[in-house]
């Protein structure tokens, strides 16, 4: 016989399961859905329904609601993404194949990315100047070591990455990839 403390444990469960494939869904990439309507307009979608803003080229404001997307057909570049407090993940990632104008990402407090999110930015190398990784306990040195790859970024803003431990050796490697890129790490120049 369960008792109330094992039934309201079981709707604890069940209500993460829940919400945690419901993550997995929304960040699921669909390479028929990026050929119908653009890889920027694919990956604006993907952004919105995990709780994301996204900035357009020619754009001041973030927009943060899927509901207020322009219409279908719209010519819309992403430029920045803010991804604070949002479920994105690797499964989503792919989304990110294809933007030709994007200069800038925050992922910041985005509990579900992780070091292969980081591994997976090498295909925005070439347009990404700003990247803000942080208050993340996913985030290990190898996943910070990804990053060696991005070649255009000209700032990296780091912090709060428990994971991180071994941050002079790994922050050393980084600043020898990246060359020409202000790195922060805990609002140290590095």
């Amino acid at each position: 016989m369960l008792s109330i403390k094992n039934i309201l444990s079981l709707e604890i469960t069940s209500r993460r399961s829940i919400f945690g494939w419901l993550n997995v869904v929304f960040n699921k990439y669909d390479p028929d859905r990026v050929k119908a309507v653009g890889p920027d307009r694919a990956c604006s979608e993907w952004l919105l329904r995990c709780g994301a803003a996204v900035r357009w080229t020619n754009q001041t404001t973030f927009l943060h609601d899927y509901n207020h997307l322009p219409a279908e057909g719209t010519k819309t570049y992403v430029e920045e993404i803010d991804a604070t407090n949002s479920c994105i993940m690797h499964r989503g990632f792919p989304h990110l194949k294809g933007l030709k104008h994007l200069k800038k990402i925050v992922l910041n407090k985005a509990p579900y990315v992780d070091d292969a999110c980081l591994y997976q930015l090498k295909c925005v190398k070439e347009t990404l100047e700003v990247l803000q990784v942080s208050e993340n306990g996913s985030i290990t040195d190898a996943g910070l070591l990804y990053l060696k790859e991005l070649k255009s970024l000209q700032k990296l803003l780091v912090y709060g990455l428990p994971g991180v431990v071994e941050k002079e050796k790994t922050l050393r490697q980084l600043r020898e990839a990246l060359k020409d890129c202000q790195i922060k790490f805990n609002g140290e120049d590095f």
